[in-house]
Order: C-alpha cells, then sequence, then structure tokens
C-alpha cells in the first residue's frame, strides 16, 4: 500500500531504517548487551573522593592526580580548588582527544597524565562531573573520580577557594598511629581477632625492597577503586578475600603519607578498626630484615640505593 503513495526507493530506505533503529535500541536499552546503560551508580570504576580526601592529596601530593574543574570559565575565575585546571564541560570530550602538545597550546597546561588518579569536580558533584567522568573512561583514564558535592561540598567541609575567601578553621583528622613495638606485639599476640596488614605502596618497591609476609598489597592508587567493588570481583582483582567491617587494619607504606591518605579513604567506606604504622620501612626493617629502608623515588626514577637498616628488634 506504502508504495502505491511514495516511491519505492523511499519505502525501502525506510523499513532498512526502521529494523536498524530497532537493533540499535536493542542493543542500548539491554543491560546484558550494555551494562554500564543499567545503572549510573555502578560507575565502572568511577568512584566518589570527598573533600577532606581532596584536601589531603592537594597538600601531601602521596600519589600522582589531576583535578579538572569542568565549571564554565566564569565560574572558575570566581573561584577554584587549588591545583585545579578548567576544562569546561561543552569542551571536555573533544579535548581529552588531543594529542598532548595540542593539548598544552590550546588550554596552558599538560594533559593529564593516563595513569594519573583523574578527578572531575563541577558546582554541585552531580550530572556534569558524572557525564565528565564518563567520557574521561571512554578517552582510556581507567582511575577517574568524582568530588562528593562538587565545589560546594568542598567549601561547607570549610576548605578554601582560590580566589574566594572563604577561610574556616579545619581540625586535622587524628590518625590511631602505631609504633614498631605495638606493631611487633600485634603481630605476635594470636589473641588479636580478624587482623589484615595492607602494605599500600606500589608492586615495585615490593620487589625491589621486600615486604612483610603477613601482608596485603593494595597500592594507593588503586585502593578506592577495589574498595568500591564486591566481594567477588574484588577477590578476583586483589586476590584476597575483602576485609569485612570488623577486621582491625593495619595500613603502611615507606613512611605514612600514604598510608595516611588510604586511612581516610578507609573510614569512608566504613572502616572504623583502622591503625596507620608511624615509623614506615625503617620501622619494618626492625621487625624483618627482608624489608630494606630507601629513599622515596617514583617509578619512573631509578632504583635508589638501599638505606642502613636500624638494629632488630630484640
Amino acid at each position: 500500500l506504502l508504495t502505491h503513495f511514495y516511491p519505492k526507493q523511499w519505502y525501502q530506505r525506510r523499513v532498512r531504517g526502521f529494523w536498524f533503529g530497532l537493533m540499535i535500541s536493542v542493543f542500548t536499552l539491554s543491560p546484558q548487551m550494555n551494562p554500564n546503560k543499567s545503572n549510573i551508580m555502578h560507575f565502572s570504576h568511577i568512584t566518589p573522593i570527598s573533600p577532606v580526601s581532596l584536601n589531603y592529596l592537594i597538600e601531601n601530593w602521596p600519589i600522582g592526580y589531576s583535578l579538572l574543574d569542568v565549571r564554565g570559565k566564569e565560574e572558575f575565575s570566581l573561584g577554584s580548588i587549588e591545583s585545579s585546571f578548567n576544562l569546561p564541560l561543552d569542551i571536555f570530550f573533544e579535548s581529552l582527544q588531543f594529542p598532548e602538545g595540542e593539548f598544552s597550546k590550546k588550554f596552558g597546561f599538560d594533559k593529564p597524565p593516563i595513569e594519573d588518579n583523574l578527578i572531575v569536580c563541577c558546582e554541585d558533584g552531580q550530572k556534569g562531573s558524572i557525564l565528565c567522568a564518563e567520557k574521561s573512561r571512554e578517552c582510556g583514564y581507567k582511575r577517574v573520580h568524582i568530588l562528593e558535592g562538587g565545589i560546594k561540598g568542598y567549601v561547607n567541609a570549610g576548605f578554601q577557594l582560590v580566589g574566594k575567601d572563604n577561610s574556616m578553621t579545619i581540625v586535622p583528622p587524628s590518625y590511631p598511629f602505631l609504633s614498631t613495638e605495638r606493631l611487633k606485639d600485634m603481630l605476635r599476640d594470636a589473641s588479636v581477632k580478624n587482623l589484615i596488614v595492607l602494605d599500600v605502596r606500589r608492586k615495585d618497591e615490593l620487589q625491589n625492597f621486600g615486604v612483610l609476609d603477613c601482608a596485603k598489597n593494595i597500592p594507593t592508587e588503586v585502593f578506592s577503586h577495589l574498595f568500591s567493588l564486591g566481594e567477588e570481583e574484588f577477590l578476583s582483582h586483589a586476590g584476597f578475600q575483602k576485609p569485612g567491617k570488623e577486621s582491625q587494619i593495619i595500613l603502611y607504606c615507606r613512611s605514612n603519607r600514604r598510608a595516611k591518605y588510604v586511612f581516610l579513604l578507609a573510614f569512608e567506606f566504613g572502616y572504623r578498626n583502622i591503625f596507620v604504622f608511624k615509623d614506615g620501612v625503617m620501622g619494618l626493617s626492625q621487625i624483618d630484615q627482608k624489608v630494606i629502608p630507601y629513599e622515596s623515588y617514583d617509578v619512573t626514577d631509578p632504583i635508589p640505593a638501599p638505606l642502613p637498616s636500624p638494629p632488630p628488634l630484640s
């Protein structure tokens, strides 16, 4: 009947278009075919970061990160977070596809390294941040975070913006530190239940300078992403069972800078029995001589020479 009123070629094109559109709809709407479409809160390894944890990152730089503010230029100029760079929402996706040299020339700052923890913020931490975080994943970034509450949440937490005086008195977090002697006692004490020792250094540090036999390794850079997973996925990625909330967790790194940052992250995931080993590898070498003290270095730096170890504890 349609061919009676319209040319045959028009009819054939419409029929083909209908079936093509139907197939695309089935693909994009089916959770099995496109799991990222089923629930935006799964984030596909996009995890939130609190204002407190972000402020620790800014002040102490325990890991490499890039902070992108996706608000408009005018909003950004009125007040921004220290160390953030402006990459507005309307040009965000196309900008991340520029080569490094072209990106730097156009925006005046270096393109975020693909291996960095990429943090995205907008005014309120909602639609703009989520959209740009998803676009970042499409561009190949694996460790993507959204600032909880956005700029408003950061200000409401009492932190100051660059270019705007909103300063408040900030009470620094109180870390439950463990001494070398106390750590050794806890490791020996059979009555201490559900004890988990987490080494939050990079894997190359463990390979080059040793690790406690009883420790599990979760590098600081991937802690949030792993602990946002369910138990089965966590086991698959980490190689051990996800700690329960009743666990007593001891965190250590080379000094204690990364361990303090992970303490904040773990607290946000609901863990309360968390301790930070304050003496780093110097203290660890007194407990286990397989652990060797060393100076701080980046993964791209030459491996530093070992430092002298203090005498072992009796």
